[in-house]
């Protein structure tokens, strides 16, 4: 409302000298002044609006002014000035328009980096990004929760090699001791090379006991951004597991009895105790391999059986002592084949 008064007033106060002098003075000229106000106005027609307040206040002072010069060079102001108000007016809703569109698409794209930014927020992986130049950029809330301790480091502009070189040092890289200077370089030149190649994910274990993993991946415009996800409970069952199978292992090697495994190949995947014993091969002869290298057994008669129960399912009971014994062997065993 104060930019409209403004316009009125000023437009009034032209339009006053206006009629006061004689024909000929470009008092239509002043006016382009009042169109230029409308930039402040909140709505872009209103420039149009002052170009024909301006315009009609132009022309009757062209009614109402004293009798002056030639009345083809006043006409020829007046129509000047009707042309400065209107390529004016034009000119301002062009750039009020394409200023609106900027103002538009900056908040629109704010929009975007601010859901963006949420999103990243949101994850429960850690994230950092780092520009062309190997230089910090940004990292949400759970990188800096995993890596507290460098978060001083973690500002915009601070390189990589350094923040790596800091981390080494700090003691949350376990596998490098934090006082031997040169084992933290040399891990920094490992760290920076799988950075740059941004190769296979790296499993590495925190202070804490637990593990994440970290891949590197590149952007189009040369960064770098690095995901670290949380895989303590996955790398938790792959403990449980080695270790429950460890015990099956164990239990499996105190049974008198003769059990081995094999794949669909025929290739030994495991042996226990008493098979070994029984033809007295060490398990790195057998694992792997087929029957054949079992020299006390008939090779052909057993990969025959191994074919069957492949083929049927059905399970094959035959007695040992109807191979060929190794001389060691003091005991006969029936053995079973089941798929």
């Amino acid at each position: 409302m104060l930019v409209f008064a403004a316009a009125a007033v000023f437009a009034a106060a032209v339009f006053a000298v206006d009629v006061n002098v004689p024909l000929g003075f470009a008092g239509g000229v002043p006016y382009v002044a009042v169109v230029g106000l409308g930039w402040w106005l909140p709505k872009r027609r209103y420039i149009f609006f002052l170009a024909l307040v301006s315009s009609a206040l132009t022309l009757a002072g062209y009614l109402y002014s004293p009798p002056g010069e030639v009345m083809w060079v006043a006409l020829a102001n007046r129509l000047m000035a009707l042309f400065a108000i209107w390529v004016t007016a034009v000119l301002l809703f062009v750039i009020r328009r394409e200023e609106q569109a900027r103002k538009d698409s900056e908040k629109l794209l704010q929009q975007a980096e601010n859901k963006l930014a949420e999103a990243v927020e949101s994850l429960s992986d850690a994230i950092v990004l780092f520009d062309a130049e190997e230089r910090f950029v940004s990292c949400n809330a759970r990188y800096l929760e995993i890596h507290d301790k460098i978060a001083v480091h973690l500002v915009p502009g601070s390189r990589f090699e350094d923040i790596c070189l800091f981390a080494a040092k700090s003691g949350i890289i376990m596998a490098v001791d934090k006082d031997d200077g040169e084992q933290c370089r040399e891990w920094v030149k490992q760290r920076l090379s799988r950075f740059r190649a941004s190769g296979p994910p790296e499993e590495r274990p925190l202070e804490d006991g637990r593990w994440v993993s970290v891949q590197d991946y590149k952007t189009r415009d040369g960064g770098i951004f690095v995901i670290q996800t949380d895989i303590t409970e996955r790398k938790h069952a792959e403990e449980a597991l080695k270790e429950n199978e460890e015990r099956l292992k164990a239990i499996i090697d105190s049974i008198p009895a003769m059990v081995n495994v094999k794949d669909k190949d025929r290739r030994y995947l495991m042996t226990n105790r008493t098979h070994r014993e029984f033809f007295g091969y060490d398990p790195d002869e057998l694992i792997g391999n087929t029957a054949s290298v079992v020299t006390g057994l008939d090779a052909k008669r057993a990969l025959k059986f191994d074919k069957f129960v492949l083929e049927t399912g059905e399970t094959v009971t035959y007695d040992a002592r109807q191979a060929p014994q190794p001389a060691a062997a003091s005991s006969l065993f029936p053995l079973v084949c089941f798929a």
